[in-house]
């Protein structure tokens, strides 16, 4: 069944969790999947509240500026001079993270079915003007593993998107704890190898 919930950036209001919830629990949903998109307004609108003077927004989109606005801060102090477009790309990336890891912080329903029966709650951007979906957050890591011609053993490639991951860390809650939440659930391995050491800066 796919159930559609649509707000502008991404953000998680008390209704969201709670369409969330509903999809998940009544209909079966077993993928909430939080698609942002290159060059969100929304997201455009909060860099260029911090930045600096801008109109005075409505009521309504002032109040999602506002549950944007702690993903966008870290990011403009960690590179003030960074430029919008790349400051906006960065920051859609990381809103859509936080949203991610909001769902399971405040919901005891979805955080339930994500242990008890394989919900899976991930990250994604859409790129408006190629139609692609990049998936860059959620997914578990024994569904990321690779198996090699060496029997037995599986790797999770790297990825380019890991060369932002250390930024767009700053911006989110409990992010000391990715790498375990990452491997909860992992079975079937003796040994999990990591070759270097996990650092945020």
């Amino acid at each position: 069944v796919l159930f559609v919930i649509r707000v502008a950036g991404t953000v998680v209001a008390p209704c969201v969790v709670g369409s969330v919830e509903f999809a998940a629990a009544r209909f079966g949903t077993r993928l909430v999947l939080v698609r942002g998109h290159c060059g969100c307004g929304a997201v455009t609108a909060t860099v260029e509240a911090l930045r600096g003077p801008s109109p005075a927004q409505s009521p309504g989109l002032q109040a999602i500026v506002d549950r944007i606005r702690p993903v966008v801060a870290p990011l403009l102090r960690s590179a003030p001079g960074e430029e919008t477009a790349a400051l906006v790309a960065r920051a859609v990336r990381a809103n859509s993270r936080r949203t991610v890891a909001r769902l399971h912080e405040e919901s005891a329903v979805l955080a339930g079915l994500v242990e008890r029966e394989g919900l899976a709650i991930v990250g994604a951007e859409y790129d408006l003007e190629t139609g692609v979906v990049d998936f860059f957050d959620g997914v578990p890591a024994g569904d990321a593993a690779v198996e090699t011609e060496v029997p037995g053993l599986f790797i999770v490639p790297s990825s380019l998107d890991l060369s932002a991951a250390e930024l767009e860390l700053v911006a989110l809650e409990r992010r000391e704890y990715r790498l375990r939440e990452s491997f909860a659930g992992l079975s079937g391995y003796d040994y999990v190898l990591i070759d270097c050491p996990p650092a945020l800066g």
